[in-house]
């Protein structure tokens, strides 16, 4: 009995000491890391602000800015980036706090605010009634990185605007921006801040490109020359 019980403690003891043994093997293989950083995502915004000179105030307009929707190149939040002419890949680490449709559009909302030449600029909740719509899509939103020794931000945006009529809304104008801006290597928070110097360069010919159509009179349609038709 007492050589049985013997032999019960060192088989305890074996189990333990092998477990520990196979414990410090994989910490030290690196299959456990010790005291390693937590991975974190980062969630980035676009932040473009309007500054110059504004222009006459018109009044008895109203611009609804519906949410834009986005394109199937950039359907999330991560960021995207594209490393050959066919592959692209997904960032699950970085990418924005908000869907990209809703992130841009607020930045055009303020834009347009702030020019005051499009009347009041609401947003799609509000229930004030609006004379004209803004919709947007979301082409490109995308980090190219084709050539590694020039990365650049790529950022496209299809624009319509509507006047809402009670009956059908009529297309007064619209087009398509496109613009691309080099950035300096390929940090996520490099990145972003190409994508705003991209979106304010958009941000600039829109608004001179709103301004050239007369709103109070109901605009032209574009399918009828309007000069700022989509291609």
């Amino acid at each position: 009995m007492q050589r049985n019980g013997v032999r019960k403690g060192w088989g305890g003891a074996g189990i333990g000491f092998g477990l520990l043994a196979g414990l410090f093997l994989l910490a030290a293989t690196g299959c456990i890391r010790m005291n390693s950083p937590d991975v974190v995502r980062r969630s980035y915004v676009l932040e473009v602000t309007r500054s110059g000179p504004v222009s006459p105030p018109a009044t008895g307009l109203v611009l609804k800015v519906r949410t834009f929707q986005a394109s199937a190149r950039c359907p999330g939040k991560e960021f995207v980036y594209r490393k050959s002419d066919v592959l692209f890949d997904s960032d699950y680490y970085h990418g924005f706090l908000v869907m990209p449709g809703a992130l841009i559009a607020g930045v055009v909302r303020d834009w347009l605010d702030a020019s005051r030449g499009v009347g009041r600029v609401v947003d799609v909740s509000s229930r004030v009634p609006a004379t004209h719509v803004l919709e947007g899509t979301v082409i490109r939103l995308e980090g190219d990185y084709r050539d590694p020794q020039k990365p650049q931000a790529v950022l496209a945006l299809d624009l319509v605007l509507l006047s809402d009529r009670p009956t059908v809304p009529r297309v007064v104008w619209q087009k398509r921006y496109e613009r691309t801006e080099g950035i300096a290597g390929a940090s996520p928070a490099a990145l972003v801040e190409g994508w705003n110097r991209a979106l304010a360069g958009v941000l600039r010919d829109m608004e001179s490109d709103v301004s050239a159509v007369n709103l109070a009179e109901g605009g032209r349609d574009a399918s009828n020359g309007s000069g700022a038709t989509c291609p």
